[in-house]
């Protein structure tokens, strides 16, 4: 009997210290992100680095360093991440094809 009061003890916590984290619109989205990108690798969607490579003048403050530094690599003239974003483009398309 105390194991169940101690259990249901333990869920009402969680589920405050959930809500009062969730309160904040900054933390919600936190968690969409993360379960988006979860989702998305679980069902098989590219991966948005990728996809962010193919976009490299558009990238903003909120991006990763990683990002930024390709796309001022890009910005100084350098084809190596464009070229090989479109050739690993190309390979999918091709192997979408052939499913």
């Amino acid at each position: 009997m105390k194991k169940r009061y101690l259990l249901s003890a333990v869920g009402v916590m969680g589920a405050s210290v959930a809500g009062y984290y969730l309160k904040d619109e900054k933390n919600r989205n936190k968690i969409k992100e993360v379960s988006n990108g979860v989702t998305g690798k679980i069902k098989g969607k590219t991966d948005s680095t990728f996809e962010n490579a193919g976009v490299p003048d558009q990238s903003s403050e909120t991006s990763d360093i990683a990002q930024l530094e390709n796309s001022k690599m890009v910005s100084e003239g350098s084809q190596f991440g464009v070229q090989y974003y479109n050739d690993k483009k190309d390979e999918n398309k091709l192997a979408n094809q052939q499913d």
